[in-house]
């Protein structure tokens, strides 16, 4: 899916009964993923690009699988926004020739990100070459906050043992980035460092 419109709230959760129904993301969770089975999907689920004032609420993104840099769960690329109460689980990007991949859950490049009450678990990047940030990758980002998540049993791996993988959990460059009251654990990095 591209998001390329801005002051866009997409808001999951909702019964579907009514205008718009009760919200209840237990009762009614809304589920964005690749459609078919296997690992042939080659394709990013969500990407927000270009975009100011986007807000993404109560929507689990799963079982994306990528092989680039920007591929997996969400990619945030020059665009302001928030995401909020959602939850990214068993993402992936990986790359089978050289090169680095990146965010398998979220990727934001260039962007203004608050990230809160989300549960970022089980996503994984891995390279022949580099990986970082299996959970949260943030690049050249102005301001980057993140309040109150769960970030846990993330991995990033790479099977070159001369290049680093590094930031399983969160992974920041060159980026203002904020963490508070979030649970950072379970991390894995084949090569570096872990959280």
């Amino acid at each position: 899916l591209n998001w390329t419109a801005s002051g866009v709230t997409i808001r999951g959760a909702y019964e579907g009964v009514s205008t718009p129904g009760s919200n209840n993301p237990n009762l009614w969770p809304t589920v964005i993923k690749p459609s078919g089975s296997g690992g042939g999907y080659r394709i990013r689920v969500l990407r927000i690009s270009g975009v100011a004032a986007a807000t993404l609420e109560q929507v689990t993104i799963t079982n994306s699988a990528g092989a680039d840099i920007w591929d997996g769960g969400i990619s945030m690329l020059n665009s302001t926004g928030t995401i909020a109460a959602c939850i990214l689980q068993g993402n992936r990007s990986h790359l089978d020739q050289p090169g680095c991949v990146a965010g398998a859950g979220i990727y934001a490049l260039g962007s203004s990100i608050t990230v809160s009450n989300c549960t970022v678990v089980g996503n994984s990047v891995a390279s022949s070459w580099g990986a970082s940030g299996g959970g949260v990758r943030l690049d050249t980002c102005g301001s980057a906050l993140l309040i109150g998540c769960t970030i846990g049993n993330n991995l990033a791996s790479s099977a070159n043992l001369g290049t680093v993988s590094a930031g399983a959990g969160v992974y920041a460059e060159n980026s203002v980035v904020t963490i508070t009251n979030c649970v950072l654990q379970g991390n894995a990095t084949s090569v570096g460092g872990g959280g």
